[in-house]
């Protein structure tokens, strides 16, 4: 769902995840359901320009945040994150513009 500017989504994260840089959005995750890893910071391995974002297979050098239900992170743009689980994690995702709403 969007609402220029804002962009709202859920997403079931895998065991691999999605490496990713958003260019021009910071983005808060909220831990819906379950339990996983969100890494930030680092560099992205294999990183492709996607336009709006730089994305890659994983990141090096990442910190890395245990996440379980109520939990939730800020990241701001420009910041190489990651989140991925084994089992079951469902994040609610809003991408606000700049470095915070």
């Amino acid at each position: 769902m969007a609402l220029p500017p804002y962009r709202i989504g859920l997403e079931l994260r895998s065991p691999k995840g999605i490496a990713s840089v958003h260019k021009n959005n910071a983005e808060f995750m909220w831990v819906l359901e379950g339990e996983g890893v969100v890494e930030t910071g680092g560099t992205v391995v294999n990183p492709r320009d996607t336009g709006a974002n730089i994305d890659g297979d994983s990141i090096s050098g990442a910190a890395i945040h245990r996440m379980k239900q109520g939990d939730f992170i800020f990241v701001p743009k420009g910041v190489p994150h990651l989140a991925r689980s084994d089992g079951h994690f469902v994040l609610a995702t809003m991408h606000v513009p700049g470095d915070a709403p």
